[in-house]
């Protein structure tokens, strides 16, 4: 590929990330700006974020040799951008589904990497497939962000699938690479190393992608809520050097002091004693939660 054909790839990548990172950054965050957050600022959101992906598989398709890495091409960025157009426009179960559609593309990425390095233990990851799958994991994620639950027993409890998956990976991890792993690193100390860094790194990515798999199925297959009026009986702003300015007002929630996170906006439209409307759910497993709408 010619020169300024990879500075055109690469200005289109750079565009298409700052661009959806901003509105997603003020529009998601504890910033949480309405502007950001109008019909027009979401359709560049997705339109940011679809051109990220068609880019890198026509990227992808220009260095592409074989069959099986157009295909594998094709699951990843073609079947990412389907589902994010899916996640955006539907919502519900296609949030549920991209997590876990995600996290096979994921699994089959590493397979192969691992594939390749019994082959040649020289070869390098697929960074940009890797980044394309992590990216529509990341976005299903956010999705729970917009909830906040009543207490933390969900990131207790998904410990266990957490287990489950850290056993199940590293099991195939050791298969795959156990005859390899001496030629990838040929010191002990290089060995132990890395299998110490790779097991808590395998268990970490089990934990989070449990913890969020399993709220969102709590999120989405839940009931209908509970619509009600909250008195704000407090309010407060909370900033530091090292941490982000936070706006929050307190409700009583299930006879539990809860306090609620709110946009820099809202915090100065309601009063002490205002009321806000929250839709309040039970959770498909039990995992309470709420959503916050605004002054009622």
């Amino acid at each position: 590929m010619s020169k300024n054909k990879k500075i055109i790839f690469y200005a289109i990548y750079a565009i298409c990330f700052i661009g959806a990172g901003i509105i997603g950054f003020f529009s998601k965050s504890f910033f949480a700006y309405d502007k950001f957050n109008s019909l027009t600022a979401n359709i560049f959101y997705v339109l940011f974020i679809s051109l990220l992906f068609a880019t890198a598989f026509v990227h992808e398709i220009c260095f592409s040799r074989t069959v099986a890495d157009i295909v594998v091409n094709g699951f990843v960025f073609i079947g990412g951008l389907i589902f994010i157009l899916l996640f955006y426009f539907l919502g519900g179960v296609v949030i549920f589904l991209t997590i876990i559609y995600s996290a096979i593309m994921l699994a089959l990425i590493g397979c192969r990497y691992a594939l390749e390095l019994r082959k040649d233990h020289t070869a390098n990851p697929d960074m940009k497939r890797i980044l394309g799958v992590f990216s529509l994991l990341l976005f299903s994620m956010l999705a729970l962000l917009q909830v906040e639950f009543v207490d933390g027993m969900l990131w207790a409890w998904a410990l266990i699938p957490a287990v489950v998956i850290f056993l199940i990976v590293g099991a195939v991890t050791y298969f795959l690479l156990k005859d390899v792993w001496g030629k990838i690193y040929n010191t002990k100390a290089k060995r132990v190393g890395n299998a110490i860094c790779m097991v808590l790194l395998f268990f970490m990515f089990a934990f989070i992608f449990s913890a969020f798999a399993t709220g969102i199925a709590n999120c989405v297959f839940d009931g209908d809520p509970v619509q009600t009026e909250y008195t704000v009986i407090e309010k407060d702003v909370s900033s530091g050097s090292r941490s982000p300015t936070t706006y929050k007002v307190k409700v009583v929630i299930d006879e539990k002091e809860v306090w609620i996170p709110i946009s820099v906006t809202d915090y100065y439209e309601i009063e002490e004693g205002d009321t806000v409307l929250i839709d309040y759910y039970s959770g498909a497993f039990n995992f309470a939660y709420y959503l916050y709408y605004g002054k009622s």
